[in-house]
Parts: C-alpha cells; structure tokens; sequence
C-alpha cells in the first residue's frame, strides 16, 4: 500500500471475499494511514520506498474480468498492489476511463497506470488534423478530468519502438506500421494540447521506452520534450537461460538514459520506474534465481532513480509464450516454489511501509501435512500440522480456487458449501505481525477424501544433497515412489518445513543464517508422509552482511565546491569503500569518509546521498540526504565575433555573436574605453552608440552571467 505495503492481513482478505460473493466474519479493516513523511509528492512518488505493482492477465485458474485477475495476483503474492498496470484495447471505447479503470482509481492505497494507445492506425492521425480523433481525445480528457483531485499515471502508446519506422546503425531499415518519430512526438504534443485546453491537472504524463539495445539510437527521437514528460519507464525482461542477471538487463536502459541526459533531453530530471519486467523461456532453478536477484537489487538499492517496479503476470499473445506469469510455465501448470520465491521480492521490506527493514520480516513456516477430505454431506474437512514463527502464528487463511474462503485459529477448517466441483484447497500462516508464510501446495478434494483407504506412506527420499546457486541454498533429491503416487514433497530446516514443492529441487530464497540442515520428507493425495530423509547441509556461505548505514552526512563549500562528510559505517568483516550520489545517481568513490563533487554543475541546488560497501559487494541502505546550491563561479566565454560600422560620422554600430555560459548568459556589457555605455540582454547581437565625435574611438563588448560574473572582452575599433 501507499503509506503501509504489508503483507495481506484480514482486511484485505475480506475486502477480496467481498467481491468474490463469499461472507467471512467482521468488516473490512480501514486502509492505515501513510506514515508521516511517506505522503505521495505531486508527480505520486513515495519518498520513502519503490512501490510494488503489477498487471495480471490471463491466469488459467481464473475466469473472469481484468479486475478478477488482479485479486487473484494479489491473493497469490499475500499484498495490495501499490500500482494497478491497465491496459487499454483499440476502439471507440478505449477513449474512456472504463469499470475497472475506476473501480482501482477509487480504491484506497492504489494508484492507476493506465496504457492508452490512441490509435491503432496511424501516429500522424492523431497529431491534429483528424477531428473524430480530436474527439476521442477530449472524451478521454473530460473522463479523467471527472475525476477530481484523483491522480493517475497515463503512458502514450507506450512502447512506440515496434511501431516506428527507422534505421540504427549497423542495422536494416524497420518499415514501421504507424509511422515516423517525428509524428508519434506531434501525436504527443496534440494530446497535451487538448488535455490542457479541456483545464484536466490530475495526470501524471508517462514515456515509456521498450529496453532493447538494437533500438536506443531512437530514445531521443521520441522524446517528446522535457516539459511534456514526468515520468520515464521502461522493461526488465529475462529471456532464457542464458546470462541470467536482473541487474545487467534493467542498467542495459538505466545507464542509457543517464549517459544520453543532457539539456535538451534532461532524462535524469524525471522520475523513472519499471513498468514491465519478469523471466520467461527459463528453468526453474533460473526463474527462483531472477526474483532473488531482483530482491537484492531492490533492498541494495542498486537503481536509486526507480521509484516503482511492476511486473508482467500475463501471457504473451503475441509470440505465444505464457511463462510470462509468475508462477505457471509454458503448459499452465502451477508451481507454488515458484510462487513463493517471487513472494519474497514481493513482500520485501524495502517495497513495504517505510522502506526500512522491520522488527518483524520473518515470516511463519508453510503449514505441514496439509488434507482435505470430501465428506458424505459434500463438505470438505481440512487439517494440516502447525506453523513456526519467531513472534507466534495468529491464524490460518484457507483459500478455495485460489479464493479466500475464511481463517481459524486451529489447524483444521471445514468448507460448509456443498459442491460436486473440483475444488483445489492451500492454507497459509499469518503471524502476530502480519507476515504471511508461504502458500502450500494445492490440494484437490474429490468425492472419496483423498484416497480413501490409502494408508501407506511414499518411500524415503534418496540422494539429498545441498549447494548453492547465487548464494541460496539449493536442495536436491531423487524422486520418492508410493503405491498410488507421490503429490509433493516438503522440504525442512533444522526440524521446521519451510519449504513445499511438486519437483525434485527447492531453492531457500530467505538465506538463513549459518550452515542450516536440511531433510526432505514425501506426501500423497491421502495426507500420508514418508519419513524424513538423511540431513545435509550447503557448503558455508560467503559474507552476507552489508554495512551499517552512513550517519552525520553534511555538505561544505571548499573553494566554492561542495565537500560531502560522513561518520564512518561498520562491517562485519570490513567497509572497502563509500560511493556518493548526486540526485540519485553515482556521481564518486572513496574509500574516505568524505568526497568533494567537483564536477557537480553550477547554479543549482543538488541532493547527495552516501552508501557504504565491502569487500563481498554488500551495500549498505542509503545515508539520510543532504542539499546544496553550488555557486556559479565561471564566467562566460567572450562573443564570437564584434564588428563596428558607422552608418553616420556621429554613430557606431557595433554587431557580435553570442557568447556562452555553463549555466547561462543573462545579458552582455558594452563599453566605450572604459565606460559602460549599454547592457543589452541575453538575446542582443548589436548596440547602436550615438552621440560620436568624428575621431575613431576603441568599443568593447562582454557577456555576463546571472551571479554577475563578466567574461573576457573582444575590442574594435571605429
């Protein structure tokens, strides 16, 4: 949520039973309030952390509108998104805000992105001259105008890269379908005008660029100009097993737009998120080993300048690739260690509350032995063994179909509502903080009660072994036999199960502490457990624990430069190095505990932040900022050029060309010898001086700058 991501608790979760028909005991709790200083600014940044969000499409275990999509991604993840991705289709009715547009703008702590294309046909069509698509315009205008003080994100035909005619170098010409840049800006600079001319003030104005390096030589194409734009977004797609990094395939776009930021494409001025990323066409141990990247990138702070990620849970249409979707593969089938190794990223403390880690960030053990037996009435009874927690297990949260269906102090819960259906059963634990463990694996009940007289327990697994990939634990077995079959395994450590998988392998994305023991143990459909396996252990991890955060940050000007001083941060093992940001971005290094920024641009205030690392590459949270205007102290250059005529033998007339400045020039000086005769402005390139004596007389002309700094002089004389 805005002020209060937590993991799901019994508001939430009746707020979703609501809406699904279902009836579950007390009223829904009131949103919390945000915490103070974590207020969303104008431009909907929270200043204290990265929101979470997401789109959801197209999740074979739901039939059911984009809204019933979304609450079920919510209901798997165990949070209320931050950001709800939409996306608009073609046609008439694209033009304005629909039901599910609205039902997510009004809920509380959810903001709208909402993906508008405009146009189906051509950019050029919606650039002005097209008065039907004026019209669609100004509809969508007045239905987000309608809104009031309700703010959402809009993106403008997001991705136009596909669409765009061009030529890279190095590469084949793209015909496009749409047409040029020039005419996808225009369409831009249209649908501003309109917006404005209709008074609409409650959106925020997105760009949002595709992420694929065989086109960043078109990025400042389609740049519809700095006071057009407010946010920058773009993609963090993994495809296949190759290269497996999410670092390296989110900084292929972040360092594009710091390095191409300039004065005419300031890029580095706004805010920047990502709005699509996800892992596709991978093995499972590479999907778990993306999400656990992407977890460390966040609560590293790797990227400061992304203020939001949302993921792509949908499948691809297009190139008919449904692995897309957290948590199902290629053939729809679901993975619940897959689930619950995205859960981690999803529920971190970093895109939660404040952003700072809590007293409470370990959640309960998932549920043990998990049944559900169809009684003769058409009731199902569950049971399942209970949960560990450090701080204790609040309840159970029992969902059918994915659907929360209600929650119970006990380790059993019966579902009341008779039904020949097939119906899939999980149970999750909640602790006394709110933490929500992992999902178990889905259960189907069907007439008979999971395998009526079967009562005896699948083998022991064999050939356990324990290693590490990307420093997690990773367990591994060969499968176990049953005499009717195998269903699942849980996965235990030092005596607790953490840990339920379908598959032969389970990766421990919570990197426990020390050298932990793990044993595997076999279930079947009937609820009967093997014994618990021969207990190894992963070889011992590296260090692990980022330092302390730097303190006492201040700034000083030394010789006009602004100096950045620090308290030196701790270490387990020992702190290598600081760096120092500039407005979010790495700006130096030093291994001291101060920094001068010699290079920071001046006549204009800046924000730094330290962060202090160690030898094994762990960072520590940012230091509190600290902020200063650096004075301008350079002069201008000297115009161009100056020459002097005189049209009469009383008058000169004297003409130069423009001086330059590194923040600016505000006007020139022209004198007589040493006299000030004029100070024309900025954009003056010549000077009339009148009132001559016939003899020739010496002019000079200087450029100046707003801190009133003089530059050197050219001389003529006439």
């Amino acid at each position: 949520m805005l002020g209060r991501a937590r993991k799901m608790g019994v508001g939430a979760i009746a707020l979703l039973a609501g809406l699904a028909g279902m009836t579950l005991a007390g009223a829904p709790a009131a949103p919390a309030a945000p915490l103070p200083g974590c207020e969303l600014t104008e431009l909907l940044v929270n200043p204290c952390r990265p929101m979470f969000g997401a789109s959801s499409n197209g999740t074979p275990d739901v039939d059911g509108t984009k809204r019933d999509q979304i609450l079920n991604f919510e209901q798997r993840v165990g949070r209320q998104l931050d950001i709800v991705h939409l996306y608009h289709g073609a046609g008439n009715m694209s033009h304005q805000l629909d039901e599910h547009d609205l039902y997510f703008i009004n809920r509380p702590d959810t903001l709208l992105y909402l993906n508008w294309p405009v146009t189906t046909t051509s950019f050029a069509s919606a650039a002005g001259g097209n008065a039907q698509m004026n019209g669609y315009i100004r509809q969508m205008a007045r239905s987000i105008k309608a809104l009031g003080d309700k703010k959402l994100f809009l993106a403008v035909h997001h991705e136009p890269e596909n669409d765009i005619a061009f030529t890279c170098p190095g590469q084949s010409t793209r015909p496009g379908t749409m047409g040029t840049a020039a005419e996808y800006v225009a369409m831009w600079h249209n649908i501003r005008s309109i917006f404005d001319a209709e008074g609409v003030d409650n959106v925020v104005w997105v760009m949002n660029y595709m992420n694929y390096p065989a086109y960043e030589c078109m990025i400042d194409d389609l740049w519809p100009g700095d006071e057009y734009v407010d946010w920058i977004t773009f993609n963090g797609y993994q495809g296949g097993n190759n290269d497996v990094s999410f670092e390296k395939r989110v900084r292929e776009m972040y360092d594009v737009l710091l390095r191409e930021s300039n004065q005419e494409h300031d890029y580095a001025s706004k805010e920047w998120g990502i709005v699509e990323w996800s892992i596709h066409s991978a093995s499972r141990a590479n999907t778990y080993l993306y999400y656990q990247q992407a977890r460390q990138a966040v609560e590293n702070n790797v990227f400061p300048k992304l203020n939001f990620y949302m993921v792509f849970d949908n499948q691809d249409a297009n190139r008919g690739i449904r692995s897309f979707m957290v948590a199902y593969d290629s053939q729809n089938v679901f993975d619940p260690a897959e689930q619950e190794a995205f859960n981690v990223f999803a529920n971190s403390w970093r895109l939660s509350e404040d952003g700072q880690p809590g007293d409470d960030d370990t959640a309960p053990t998932t549920p043990g032995g998990f049944t559900a037996t169809v009684q003769p009435s058409g009731t199902v009874q569950m049971s399942w063994s209970a949960a560990s927690d450090d701080k204790g297990v609040a309840r159970y949260e029992l969902f059918r179909n994915g659907m929360p269906i209600g929650s119970t102090a006990s380790t059993s819960f019966t579902d009341t509502i008779p039904s020949s259906a097939r119906r899939m059963y999980t149970v999750r634990a909640v602790d006394t903080a709110g933490q929500v463990s992992p999902t178990t694996h889905p259960t189907i009940a069907t007439a008979g009660g999971g395998g009526g007289g079967d009562t005896t327990a699948p083998s022991v697994p064999t050939g356990v072994a324990a290693t590490r990939v990307g420093g997690q634990p990773v367990i591994s077995w060969n499968a176990s036999t049953d005499n009717v079959g195998v269903t699942g395994y849980d996965v235990l450590r030092n005596g607790t199960v953490v840990g339920t998988t379908t598959g032969t392998s389970w990766t421990d994305t919570s990197n426990p502490a020390g050298t932990p023991s793990y044993t595997v143990r076999a279930r079947d459909a009937a609820g009967n457990v093997s014994a618990a396996s021969t207990a190894v252990s992963p070889p011992s991890t590296a260090d692990t624990t980022r330092p302390s955060r730097p303190t006492g940050v201040t700034s000083a000007l030394v010789n006009n430069q602004p100096r950045i001083s620090w308290t030196a941060s701790t270490d387990n093992v020992g702190v290598t190095g600081y760096d120092v940001l500039r407005n979010g971005v790495v700006v130096g290094t030093t291994t001291t505990t101060s920094y001068t920024d010699a290079a920071a641009p001046q006549g204009r205030s800046h924000t730094w932040t330290v962060r202090a690392r160690d030898a094994a590459g762990n960072v520590s949270q940012l230091s509190a900022s600290v902020s200063r205007t650096v004075p301008d102290t350079t002069a201008p250059s000297a115009p161009g050029s100056l020459t002097a005529t005189r049209p009469v033998p009383t008058r000169v007339r004297l003409t130069w060309t423009a001086a330059t400045d590194n923040v600016g020039v505000t006007g020139y000086i022209v004198y007589r010898g040493t006299t000030v005769v004029a100070r024309p402005g900025s954009s003056a390139r010549s000077y009339t001086v009148t009132g001559l004596p016939r003899t020739a007389q010496t002019f000079r002309v200087a450029a100046r700058d707003a801190r009133g700094n003089i530059g050197p002089s050219l001389t003529v004389t006439r």
